[in-house]
């Protein structure tokens, strides 16, 4: 009885074990800007999508849908190809905004280092995040400049 009960444990926990697959965390980013696209893939399919800033010092959210999200459509379309860059080597611990933009079923985080650095990935993302240098991107859709007047910073 207990060869039975050995034999019979070792098979189900070989089966169990190779029945196990991570090849959703094993493959690479197909490009360095796919959330981005996704992003704006979302704006385009989707018709209500709610934005709110937080800001990471204060720990204060306020909903910006009426204001923000134009501007940040405008950004995410505006982006080129060489305005993504690898992940810096000297990226601050937290951002001082994020912002947290909501469809029917997916959330995106846009995490707002500096006036050039931004990165964007969803709530339950598997790769690294987007990351943008925003230095030649146009005043008016500066998400930084966005989030300071928002907040009342000068």
């Amino acid at each position: 009885m207990k060869k039975i009960l050995l034999s019979l444990s070792i098979i189900m926990t070989v089966f169990i074990l190779s029945s196990c697959q991570l090849s959703d965390y094993n493959k690479q980013k197909p490009t360095n800007f796919y959330y981005t696209k996704s992003l704006h893939t979302e704006f385009i399919t989707s018709s209500n999508a709610k934005v709110s800033l937080f800001d990471t010092n204060l720990h204060k959210e306020v909903d910006i849908t009426s204001e923000g999200l134009k501007t940040v459509e405008d950004f995410i379309e505006n982006l080129k190809q060489e305005n993504f860059i690898e992940k810096p080597d000297e990226l601050p611990e937290s951002p001082p905004y994020k912002l947290f933009i909501s469809f029917n079923d997916t959330k995106y985080v846009i995490d707002i280092f500096s006036d050039d650095l931004i990165s964007i990935h969803p709530w339950d993302a598997i790769y690294t995040e987007d990351y943008m240098n925003c230095t030649n991107v146009y005043r008016a859709n500066n998400l930084f400049k966005l989030c300071k007047y928002i907040m009342g910073e000068n």
